[in-house]
């Protein structure tokens, strides 16, 4: 007996409103792509600040929300990608997504346009 997969409904894309077709995933390929960079960016951002002094380590942090140790840095805005709270991994999960930045806004913006794939550009978080 042949393999038969099972068919699944078309998701539709927060962001770019497409069709998409994933189990897990909430957004279309293209929209994670750019939102993945968007976060990378921002990470980058984080560990610079980190290494000039700007922000202190996690090492020396407790969380925002509870008496824990901190783990992470949380984004709440990516257009300030400086702007963030220590959290605990929990803590960082129960929040959930920061709102996107402007830039990955206007790379959708330019999806949906027809204007093709708008690449990030290499500065962000400067």
């Amino acid at each position: 007996m042949p393999f038969k997969p099972i068919p699944r409904d078309p998701k539709t894309c927060p962001y770019c409103t497409g069709l998409f077709v994933h189990s897990t995933s909430v957004m279309c390929r293209a929209c994670r792509v750019d939102w993945v960079r968007m976060r990378t960016g921002a990470s980058r951002a984080v560990f610079k600040a980190i290494a000039q002094g700007r922000l202190k380590p996690l090492d020396d942090c407790r969380c925002f929300d509870c008496p824990a140790g901190a783990t992470d840095y949380d984004h709440r805005d990516y257009n300030y990608p400086e702007a963030v709270q220590p959290t605990c991994r929990s803590c960082n999960a129960r929040r959930g997504s920061g709102i996107p930045s402007q830039e990955f806004l206007d790379g959708v913006q330019a999806r949906i346009r027809g204007h093709g794939y708008k690449k990030l550009k290499s500065g962000f978080g400067k």
